[in-house]
């Protein structure tokens, strides 16, 4: 009995002793912490840190932009002039088809072919012709002109001739004029909406065939850079071909997919993705 009450009395002996140590022990960590905060960081710690540390970073309010058109691509399938070939051209289409890039442009000003075809329908080749000088055209005044002369003409031929069919430019020579500007056709289109009879090979084929048609040495024109003004303007002559179409649309459902597949992949362009206007018109053809 003696030796149990001996050990109860060390036991309670030690434990308001190792109370005290944890008193003091807490204490002296405490103070290391503090000491700790006060040291400077090593330079690759500080890197470290900054390489980890939690940001608050908001979404950003304009998609970063994709490299769809390259500037030196440019006028790799046609450039101003553009050939023009017409079975039974008369007098009149076969001055505008001879013509030097200078002259055509005094002709496109003078609003000539806004008279050839006064009261009558264009020919579509001729249509696909301005759209594509339209594209290609390294001045914004004669762009501006030439998109007059079609309005107009597509207007007249809406009004005036009840039993003519509109015309409207196939996917095929709409991507041709995107791929004019630089892009590629594999970045505007997936293979799931390839056809058979749509590849770059065709267009490149039959464009280039065309070009050396119409070679001036020394005479040929374009833009260095993607022509901005040419491209809104090309967008809302196909909008209002669509339009035109609305009843008895001239593209297919197949066609009309991969024409908004392609206009919302090139409005990520870069060069367009700030450009209000063009994003304006875009949705505009979007939404037809």
């Amino acid at each position: 009995m003696a030796e149990d009450d001996e050990r109860e009395e060390e036991d309670r002996d030690f434990k308001p002793n190792q109370g005290q140590g944890r008193e003091f022990g807490g204490e002296s960590t405490a103070l290391e912490s503090r000491n700790l905060e006060n040291v400077p960081l090593l330079p690759e710690h500080e890197k470290t840190l900054q390489q980890y540390a939690l940001q608050n970073e908001s979404i950003a309010t304009l998609h970063p932009g994709e490299d769809i058109f390259c500037n030196a691509d440019i006028g790799k399938l046609f450039t101003f002039p553009v050939g023009l070939s017409l079975f039974e051209a008369n007098a009149m289409e076969k001055l505008v088809m001879t013509s030097s890039p200078d002259e055509l442009k005094e002709l496109l000003m003078s609003r000539l072919i806004l008279d050839m075809y006064t009261g009558k329908k264009c020919p579509d080749p001729v249509m696909l012709w301005l759209l594509q000088l339209l594209s290609i055209c390294d001045s914004e005044l004669v762009a501006g002109m030439i998109f007059d002369t079609m309005w107009s003409l597509m207007n007249s031929c809406q009004h005036l001739l009840h039993n003519a069919k509109p015309w409207c430019p196939i996917l095929q020579d709409i991507a041709a004029i995107f791929v004019n500007y630089g892009a590629r056709l594999d970045s505007m289109l997936p293979p799931s909406l390839f056809q058979s009879n749509f590849i770059f090979e065709d267009i490149s084929a039959r464009y280039g065939q065309d070009k050396k048609k119409s070679e001036i040495p020394g005479c040929e024109t374009k833009p260095n850079c993607l022509p901005g003004y040419n491209l809104q303007q090309v967008i809302k002559i196909i909008t209002q071909c669509l339009l035109t179409h609305e009843r008895n649309p001239s593209l297919h459902e197949d066609d009309l997919i991969s024409l908004a597949y392609m206009v919302c992949k090139i409005s990520l362009d870069k060069q367009l993705v700030r450009s209000v206007c063009i994003a304006v018109y875009i949705l505009h053809l979007l939404s037809d």
